[in-house]
């Protein structure tokens, strides 16, 4: 794969999270605004304060991947719909159009523009390929997953709250903040100790939802970097959610 292919994959493998969700919340309306509560209460109302049952465009994000042998950086867009269909473009930094991806709940498409490849794989197996859990539903928009959380930790800071959670061979442990109702970091912990820290920061406010605009995500012990940075994210129903490809001179299965 051309070279962009590695933190193409990077991003797609959290694109997937958000498009293999085999079912969706209809968002109930209420009024948004920060408020401090706790527990349970305070679960809810970040639930509530979810986007990824919502039609959005992020008109520019950019990506910034680096590891002990690479360091990369791309543009693009992305597009969402509220049955989790997800459509992205890659641009280089000079605007050039390097890639685009599609991906619903069956499959995931991988467009590269500069080779004329298109790349196909099924969603469930890219989820096996990167031991990922389906139901970490849209922590690329820096959603709190729909989990019934295990016990709550104590804090010396009074704004946050902190739950934890074990699932199989794997645990996690959300922070949230009380005062904005939203997920500020998420610490994953695998197989043979390896963590992942995600933290969320920069939050604005589109229309009545509340984003994080800064998303960093942090391997330890693979020493993998990625910064993901958002800007004007727009909310409104996605006509055109179509997977459109130039020439394609080759299909290829993702292994």
């Amino acid at each position: 794969m051309y070279k962009v292919g590695k933190y193409l994959l990077i991003v797609f493998l959290f694109v997937s999270i958000a498009s293999c969700s085999g079912s969706r919340r209809i968002a109930k309306e209420k009024e948004r605004r920060p408020v401090s509560l706790g527990g349970d209460d305070l679960v809810g109302l970040t639930l509530r304060n979810n986007i990824g049952d919502k039609d959005f465009i992020i008109s520019r994000f950019r990506l910034k991947y680096k590891d002990e042998n690479v360091s990369k950086n791309a543009s693009g867009f992305i597009k969402h719909s509220s049955d989790g269909k997800v459509l992205v473009s890659i641009r280089s930094l000079a605007g050039i159009e390097i890639a685009r991806a599609y991906m619903d709940a069956d499959s995931l498409k991988i467009y590269d523009r500069i080779n004329s490849v298109l790349y196909m794989q099924s969603t469930d197996y890219m989820l096996g390929k990167f031991e990922l859990d389906a139901s970490l539903t849209d922590l690329l928009w820096g959603d709190l997953p729909e989990f019934s959380f295990g016990t709550e930790s104590d804090s010396n800071d009074s704004d946050i709250r902190i739950y934890n959670l074990n699932r199989e061979n794997t645990s996690f442990e959300f922070i949230v903040s009380g005062r904005d109702a939203k997920l500020k970091e998420v610490s994953v912990y695998g197989f043979n100790n390896d963590t992942t820290i995600i933290n969320f920061s920069a939050l604005q406010r589109f229309n009545d939802f509340f984003v994080p605009c800064l998303i960093n995500i942090k391997n330890i012990n693979r020493d993998i970097d990625i910064e993901l940075e958002y800007s004007n994210i727009r909310f409104g129903k996605n006509k055109n959610m179509m997977f459109e490809t130039g020439r394609v001179n080759e299909y290829r299965i993702i292994k």
